[in-house]
């Protein structure tokens, strides 16, 4: 297309006679007389890449139609718009399709909520009880310390496994985007 623009449509055509195209014979694109041709390559490499025209984009035969008296009563410029809102609507529906992707990927089972909470309802009393754990150290109660240090233990351990098996839940999911 580019090619085109700068070296015109028949630029192979070496000791041929030139065939006149005018803008509204069939095989130019009409897209690209009203405005542009969302085929062109402007959405090349992206997902929204539907390929490119196999229509005569000209510059001359653009500016041809924009001179001319016809310009406006032939209907390409209603066809641009609606291949725009075509355009528009796909994109957005695909859009659409991936939020909702998304949600269903972040969206919390019951056993990881159920895990979730346990983690939470297991780190009040840890940090409570380490808490204590330094007052009594600091009083000269060891042996107190101890038995609550080994409470504390015993309670960090099961987090440790509950965060475990959290992470391993949302590991196995597909799509796991969880943090």
């Amino acid at each position: 297309a580019m090619l085109d623009d700068l070296m015109g449509a028949h630029r192979d055509l070496v000791d041929k006679p030139e065939t006149t195209l005018q803008f509204d014979d069939p095989d130019v694109c009409k897209d690209f007389l009203a405005g542009f041709c969302p085929l062109d390559g402007r959405f090349a490499n992206t997902k929204v890449n539907a390929g490119m025209c196999d229509l005569v984009h000209d510059a001359k035969l653009k500016e041809a139609y924009e001179q001319s008296s016809r310009r406006g009563r032939l209907g390409y410029e209603e066809g641009f718009l609606d291949t725009l809102h075509r355009l528009v609507y796909d994109i957005d529906r695909k859009i659409r399709a991936h939020h909702a992707r998304i949600e269903r990927a972040n969206a919390e089972s019951p056993e990881e909520k159920k895990l979730r909470e346990e983690i939470e309802q297991l780190s009040a009393p840890i940090d409570k009880l380490v808490g204590e754990v330094g007052e009594l150290a600091a009083q000269g109660k060891v042996e107190e310390s101890q038995g609550l240090l080994a409470k504390s233990e015993a309670l960090q351990a099961e987090r440790r496994a509950a965060e475990a098996k959290l992470t391993a839940l949302r590991n196995q999911m597909p799509g796991a985007a969880h943090e």
